[in-house]
């Protein structure tokens, strides 16, 4: 019953390293590797899936030749998001920046 409890040592860094075969120590490069976690597009899939869960009856829109970044955009639509429509209106016309009033109807 001891020999059960007894918990066995774990090696120190430079044991394990030597234990390692040489080709998979790591000397400061990045070694590349062969497997991947998980599929990107799979993972879209699966994102698209659960918003669409979340959020039922919510729309969307697409707009093209935008002249503002996309960066500065999601700022704004990152502030309006589950917001009324008329409380979003609102604070698109009381937010001083381009991209607000880009978004406005």
């Amino acid at each position: 019953m001891q020999d059960l409890l007894s918990v066995a040592a774990l090696p120190s860094e430079s044991e394990a390293l030597k234990m390692l075969p040489k080709k998979d120590i790591d000397w400061g490069i990045r070694v590349p590797r062969s497997w991947v976690w998980y599929d990107e597009n799979e993972e879209r899939e699966e994102q698209k899936k659960d918003r669409r869960k979340t959020y039922p009856t919510a729309g969307h829109a697409h707009m093209l030749n935008v002249p503002q970044s996309q960066k500065k955009l999601d700022r704004i639509l990152d502030m309006i998001r589950g917001l009324h429509y008329e409380e979003a209106v609102t604070q698109c016309q009381m937010v001083p920046h381009k991209a607000a009033r880009l978004l406005l109807p």
